[in-house]
């Protein structure tokens, strides 16, 4: 799957290095059609491992001493059982006659043998006592990732070099409110993925999303750079491009946004272009069937209403916390397996320390609502739980508590004041409620 993946790739950079008139698609083109042959030979020398013997001829004599029989001689008439015709030894006969009726072992009902730790016995000892039989447990598939990360690297890497960006990264918003996730970031130096931010004006608004590619410009008038919270250095950055990804899926939006540190180095019509054509060719590689099994994920302002409902309609106070894993970009660095085991233990410290719903409400990060008036106890037990830990909770983590209040009409309006408040305690390094 991943080699014909990179020949489409190497086929469509191709394709527009003729078009454009433009050497360093060529090298693109290239390094992309050089990991297919790569991983055509892999996948070949591996079938190949596989197609070799998994014995050796050997002589009679070699097999008979690897069974422990040193030596065959006639066997005599004497053990021969009362009834003709039957060649089976005394052993074996009174081996079947001491099991019940129709119970005797097929190869698949043998009970498997205990293993022995190295070191714990001799060679010369019999267990003659069988053991006890071993639970077969199904194991659970590994998790389906949505947006095919072996992939999406170097694709975004090549559309980075295509047009020659500071930054490349592909950006997710579920809802209206501009608060994205960052599905991956790639630059020269390193790349990220897991980082959620909120931006106060939105970096693709309803009108954009008509236009194939916006360019905006950054500062003395344009873009503030408090938006661009995907990067950790948004002051030097002069001019950004975004690109909407075709789908139809309205719940999640997806767009790509390239930036760069000169002030019209994006403005260029081959810049729109290739822009435009990556993120049309990106919807296709986004847009994988999603398994029978899978577990639908419920939007979080569906969970935020639910909840304020409840404590609207039964008259009690409500508050949510935010609660953000402090080490979460170093553990998104390790991996998928690290970010998960983190996850499990966030999740499981959660909940052996505060009363309330617990919900997942990004890489990391947990949101927990609370039904009673004593908030600032409350908060103060969510820190204490996470002091002093170490491994992957090493660290703590930030809290920013919102009180629901009559002003707050909407599952967005509710979240905002949360994130405020989780913004704050970034700077304070103490829990922050936002009344």
């Amino acid at each position: 799957m991943i080699r014909v993946l990179f020949s489409i790739l190497a086929v469509v950079v191709a394709v527009l290095a003729v078009v454009l008139d433009q050497p360093l698609l060529y090298v693109v083109a290239g390094v992309l059609l050089l990991l297919a042959v790569i991983a055509l030979l892999s996948a070949m020398r591996r079938r190949h491992r596989e197609a070799q013997p998994l014995y050796t001829k050997s002589s009679p004599e070699e097999e008979l001493k690897s069974l422990g029989i040193m030596d065959i001689r006639p066997k005599d008439p004497a053990l021969k059982t009362s009834r003709e015709g039957d060649g089976m030894a005394v052993g074996e006969a009174r081996a079947v006659a001491a099991l019940p009726p129709d119970e005797e072992p097929s190869p698949r009902e043998m009970p498997p043998r205990e293993m022995k730790e190295y070191g714990t016995g001799s060679d010369d000892e019999v267990d003659d006592v069988p053991a006890a039989p071993v639970e077969v447990r199904p194991v659970a598939p590994a998790p389906r990732d949505p947006h095919n990360s072996a992939v999406l690297e170097p694709y975004l890497q090549a559309l980075r070099a295509a047009i020659g960006a500071r930054v490349v990264c592909l950006l997710k918003q579920e809802d209206i409110q501009p608060e994205y996730d960052v599905v991956m970031l790639v630059s020269a130096e390193r790349t990220r993925r897991g980082r959620t931010f909120s931006a106060r004006e939105p970096l693709l608004t309803a009108g954009m999303t008509q236009h194939p590619v916006t360019v905006r410009h950054v500062g003395d008038g344009g873009m503030p750079v408090s938006s661009l919270g995907y990067t950790r250095t948004p002051d030097t950055v002069r001019q950004i491009a975004v690109a909407p990804v075709p789908r139809q899926d309205d719940i999640e939006a997806y767009f790509l946004v390239a930036d760069t540190a000169e002030d019209d180095a994006l403005s260029d019509t081959r810049c729109r272009a290739l822009l435009a054509q990556f993120a049309k060719l990106l919807a296709t590689l986004l847009d994988t069937p999603k398994s029978e099994t899978e577990e639908t994920i419920r939007p979080r302002r569906e969970i935020i209403a639910e909840e304020m409902v409840h404590a609207r309609n039964e008259g009690y106070e409500l508050s949510m916390a935010l609660v953000y894993l402090n080490r979460a970009e170093a553990i998104a660095d390790e991996g998928a397996a690290a970010i998960r085991a983190a996850e499990r233990l966030m999740e499981t410290r959660l909940h052996e320390s505060v009363e309330g719903r617990i919900e997942r409400f990004g890489e990391l990060t947990y949101g927990v609502f609370y039904r009673g008036s004593d908030v600032e106890a409350w908060g103060r037990t969510i820190q204490h739980a996470f002091l002093g830990t170490s491994g992957l909770l090493d660290g703590g983590v930030s809290i920013g508590i919102a009180l629901l209040e009559p002003h707050h009409e909407s599952p967005q309006a509710f979240r905002q004041d949360a994130m405020q408040a989780l913004s704050a305690t970034f700077e304070s390094g103490s829990c922050v409620i936002l009344e």
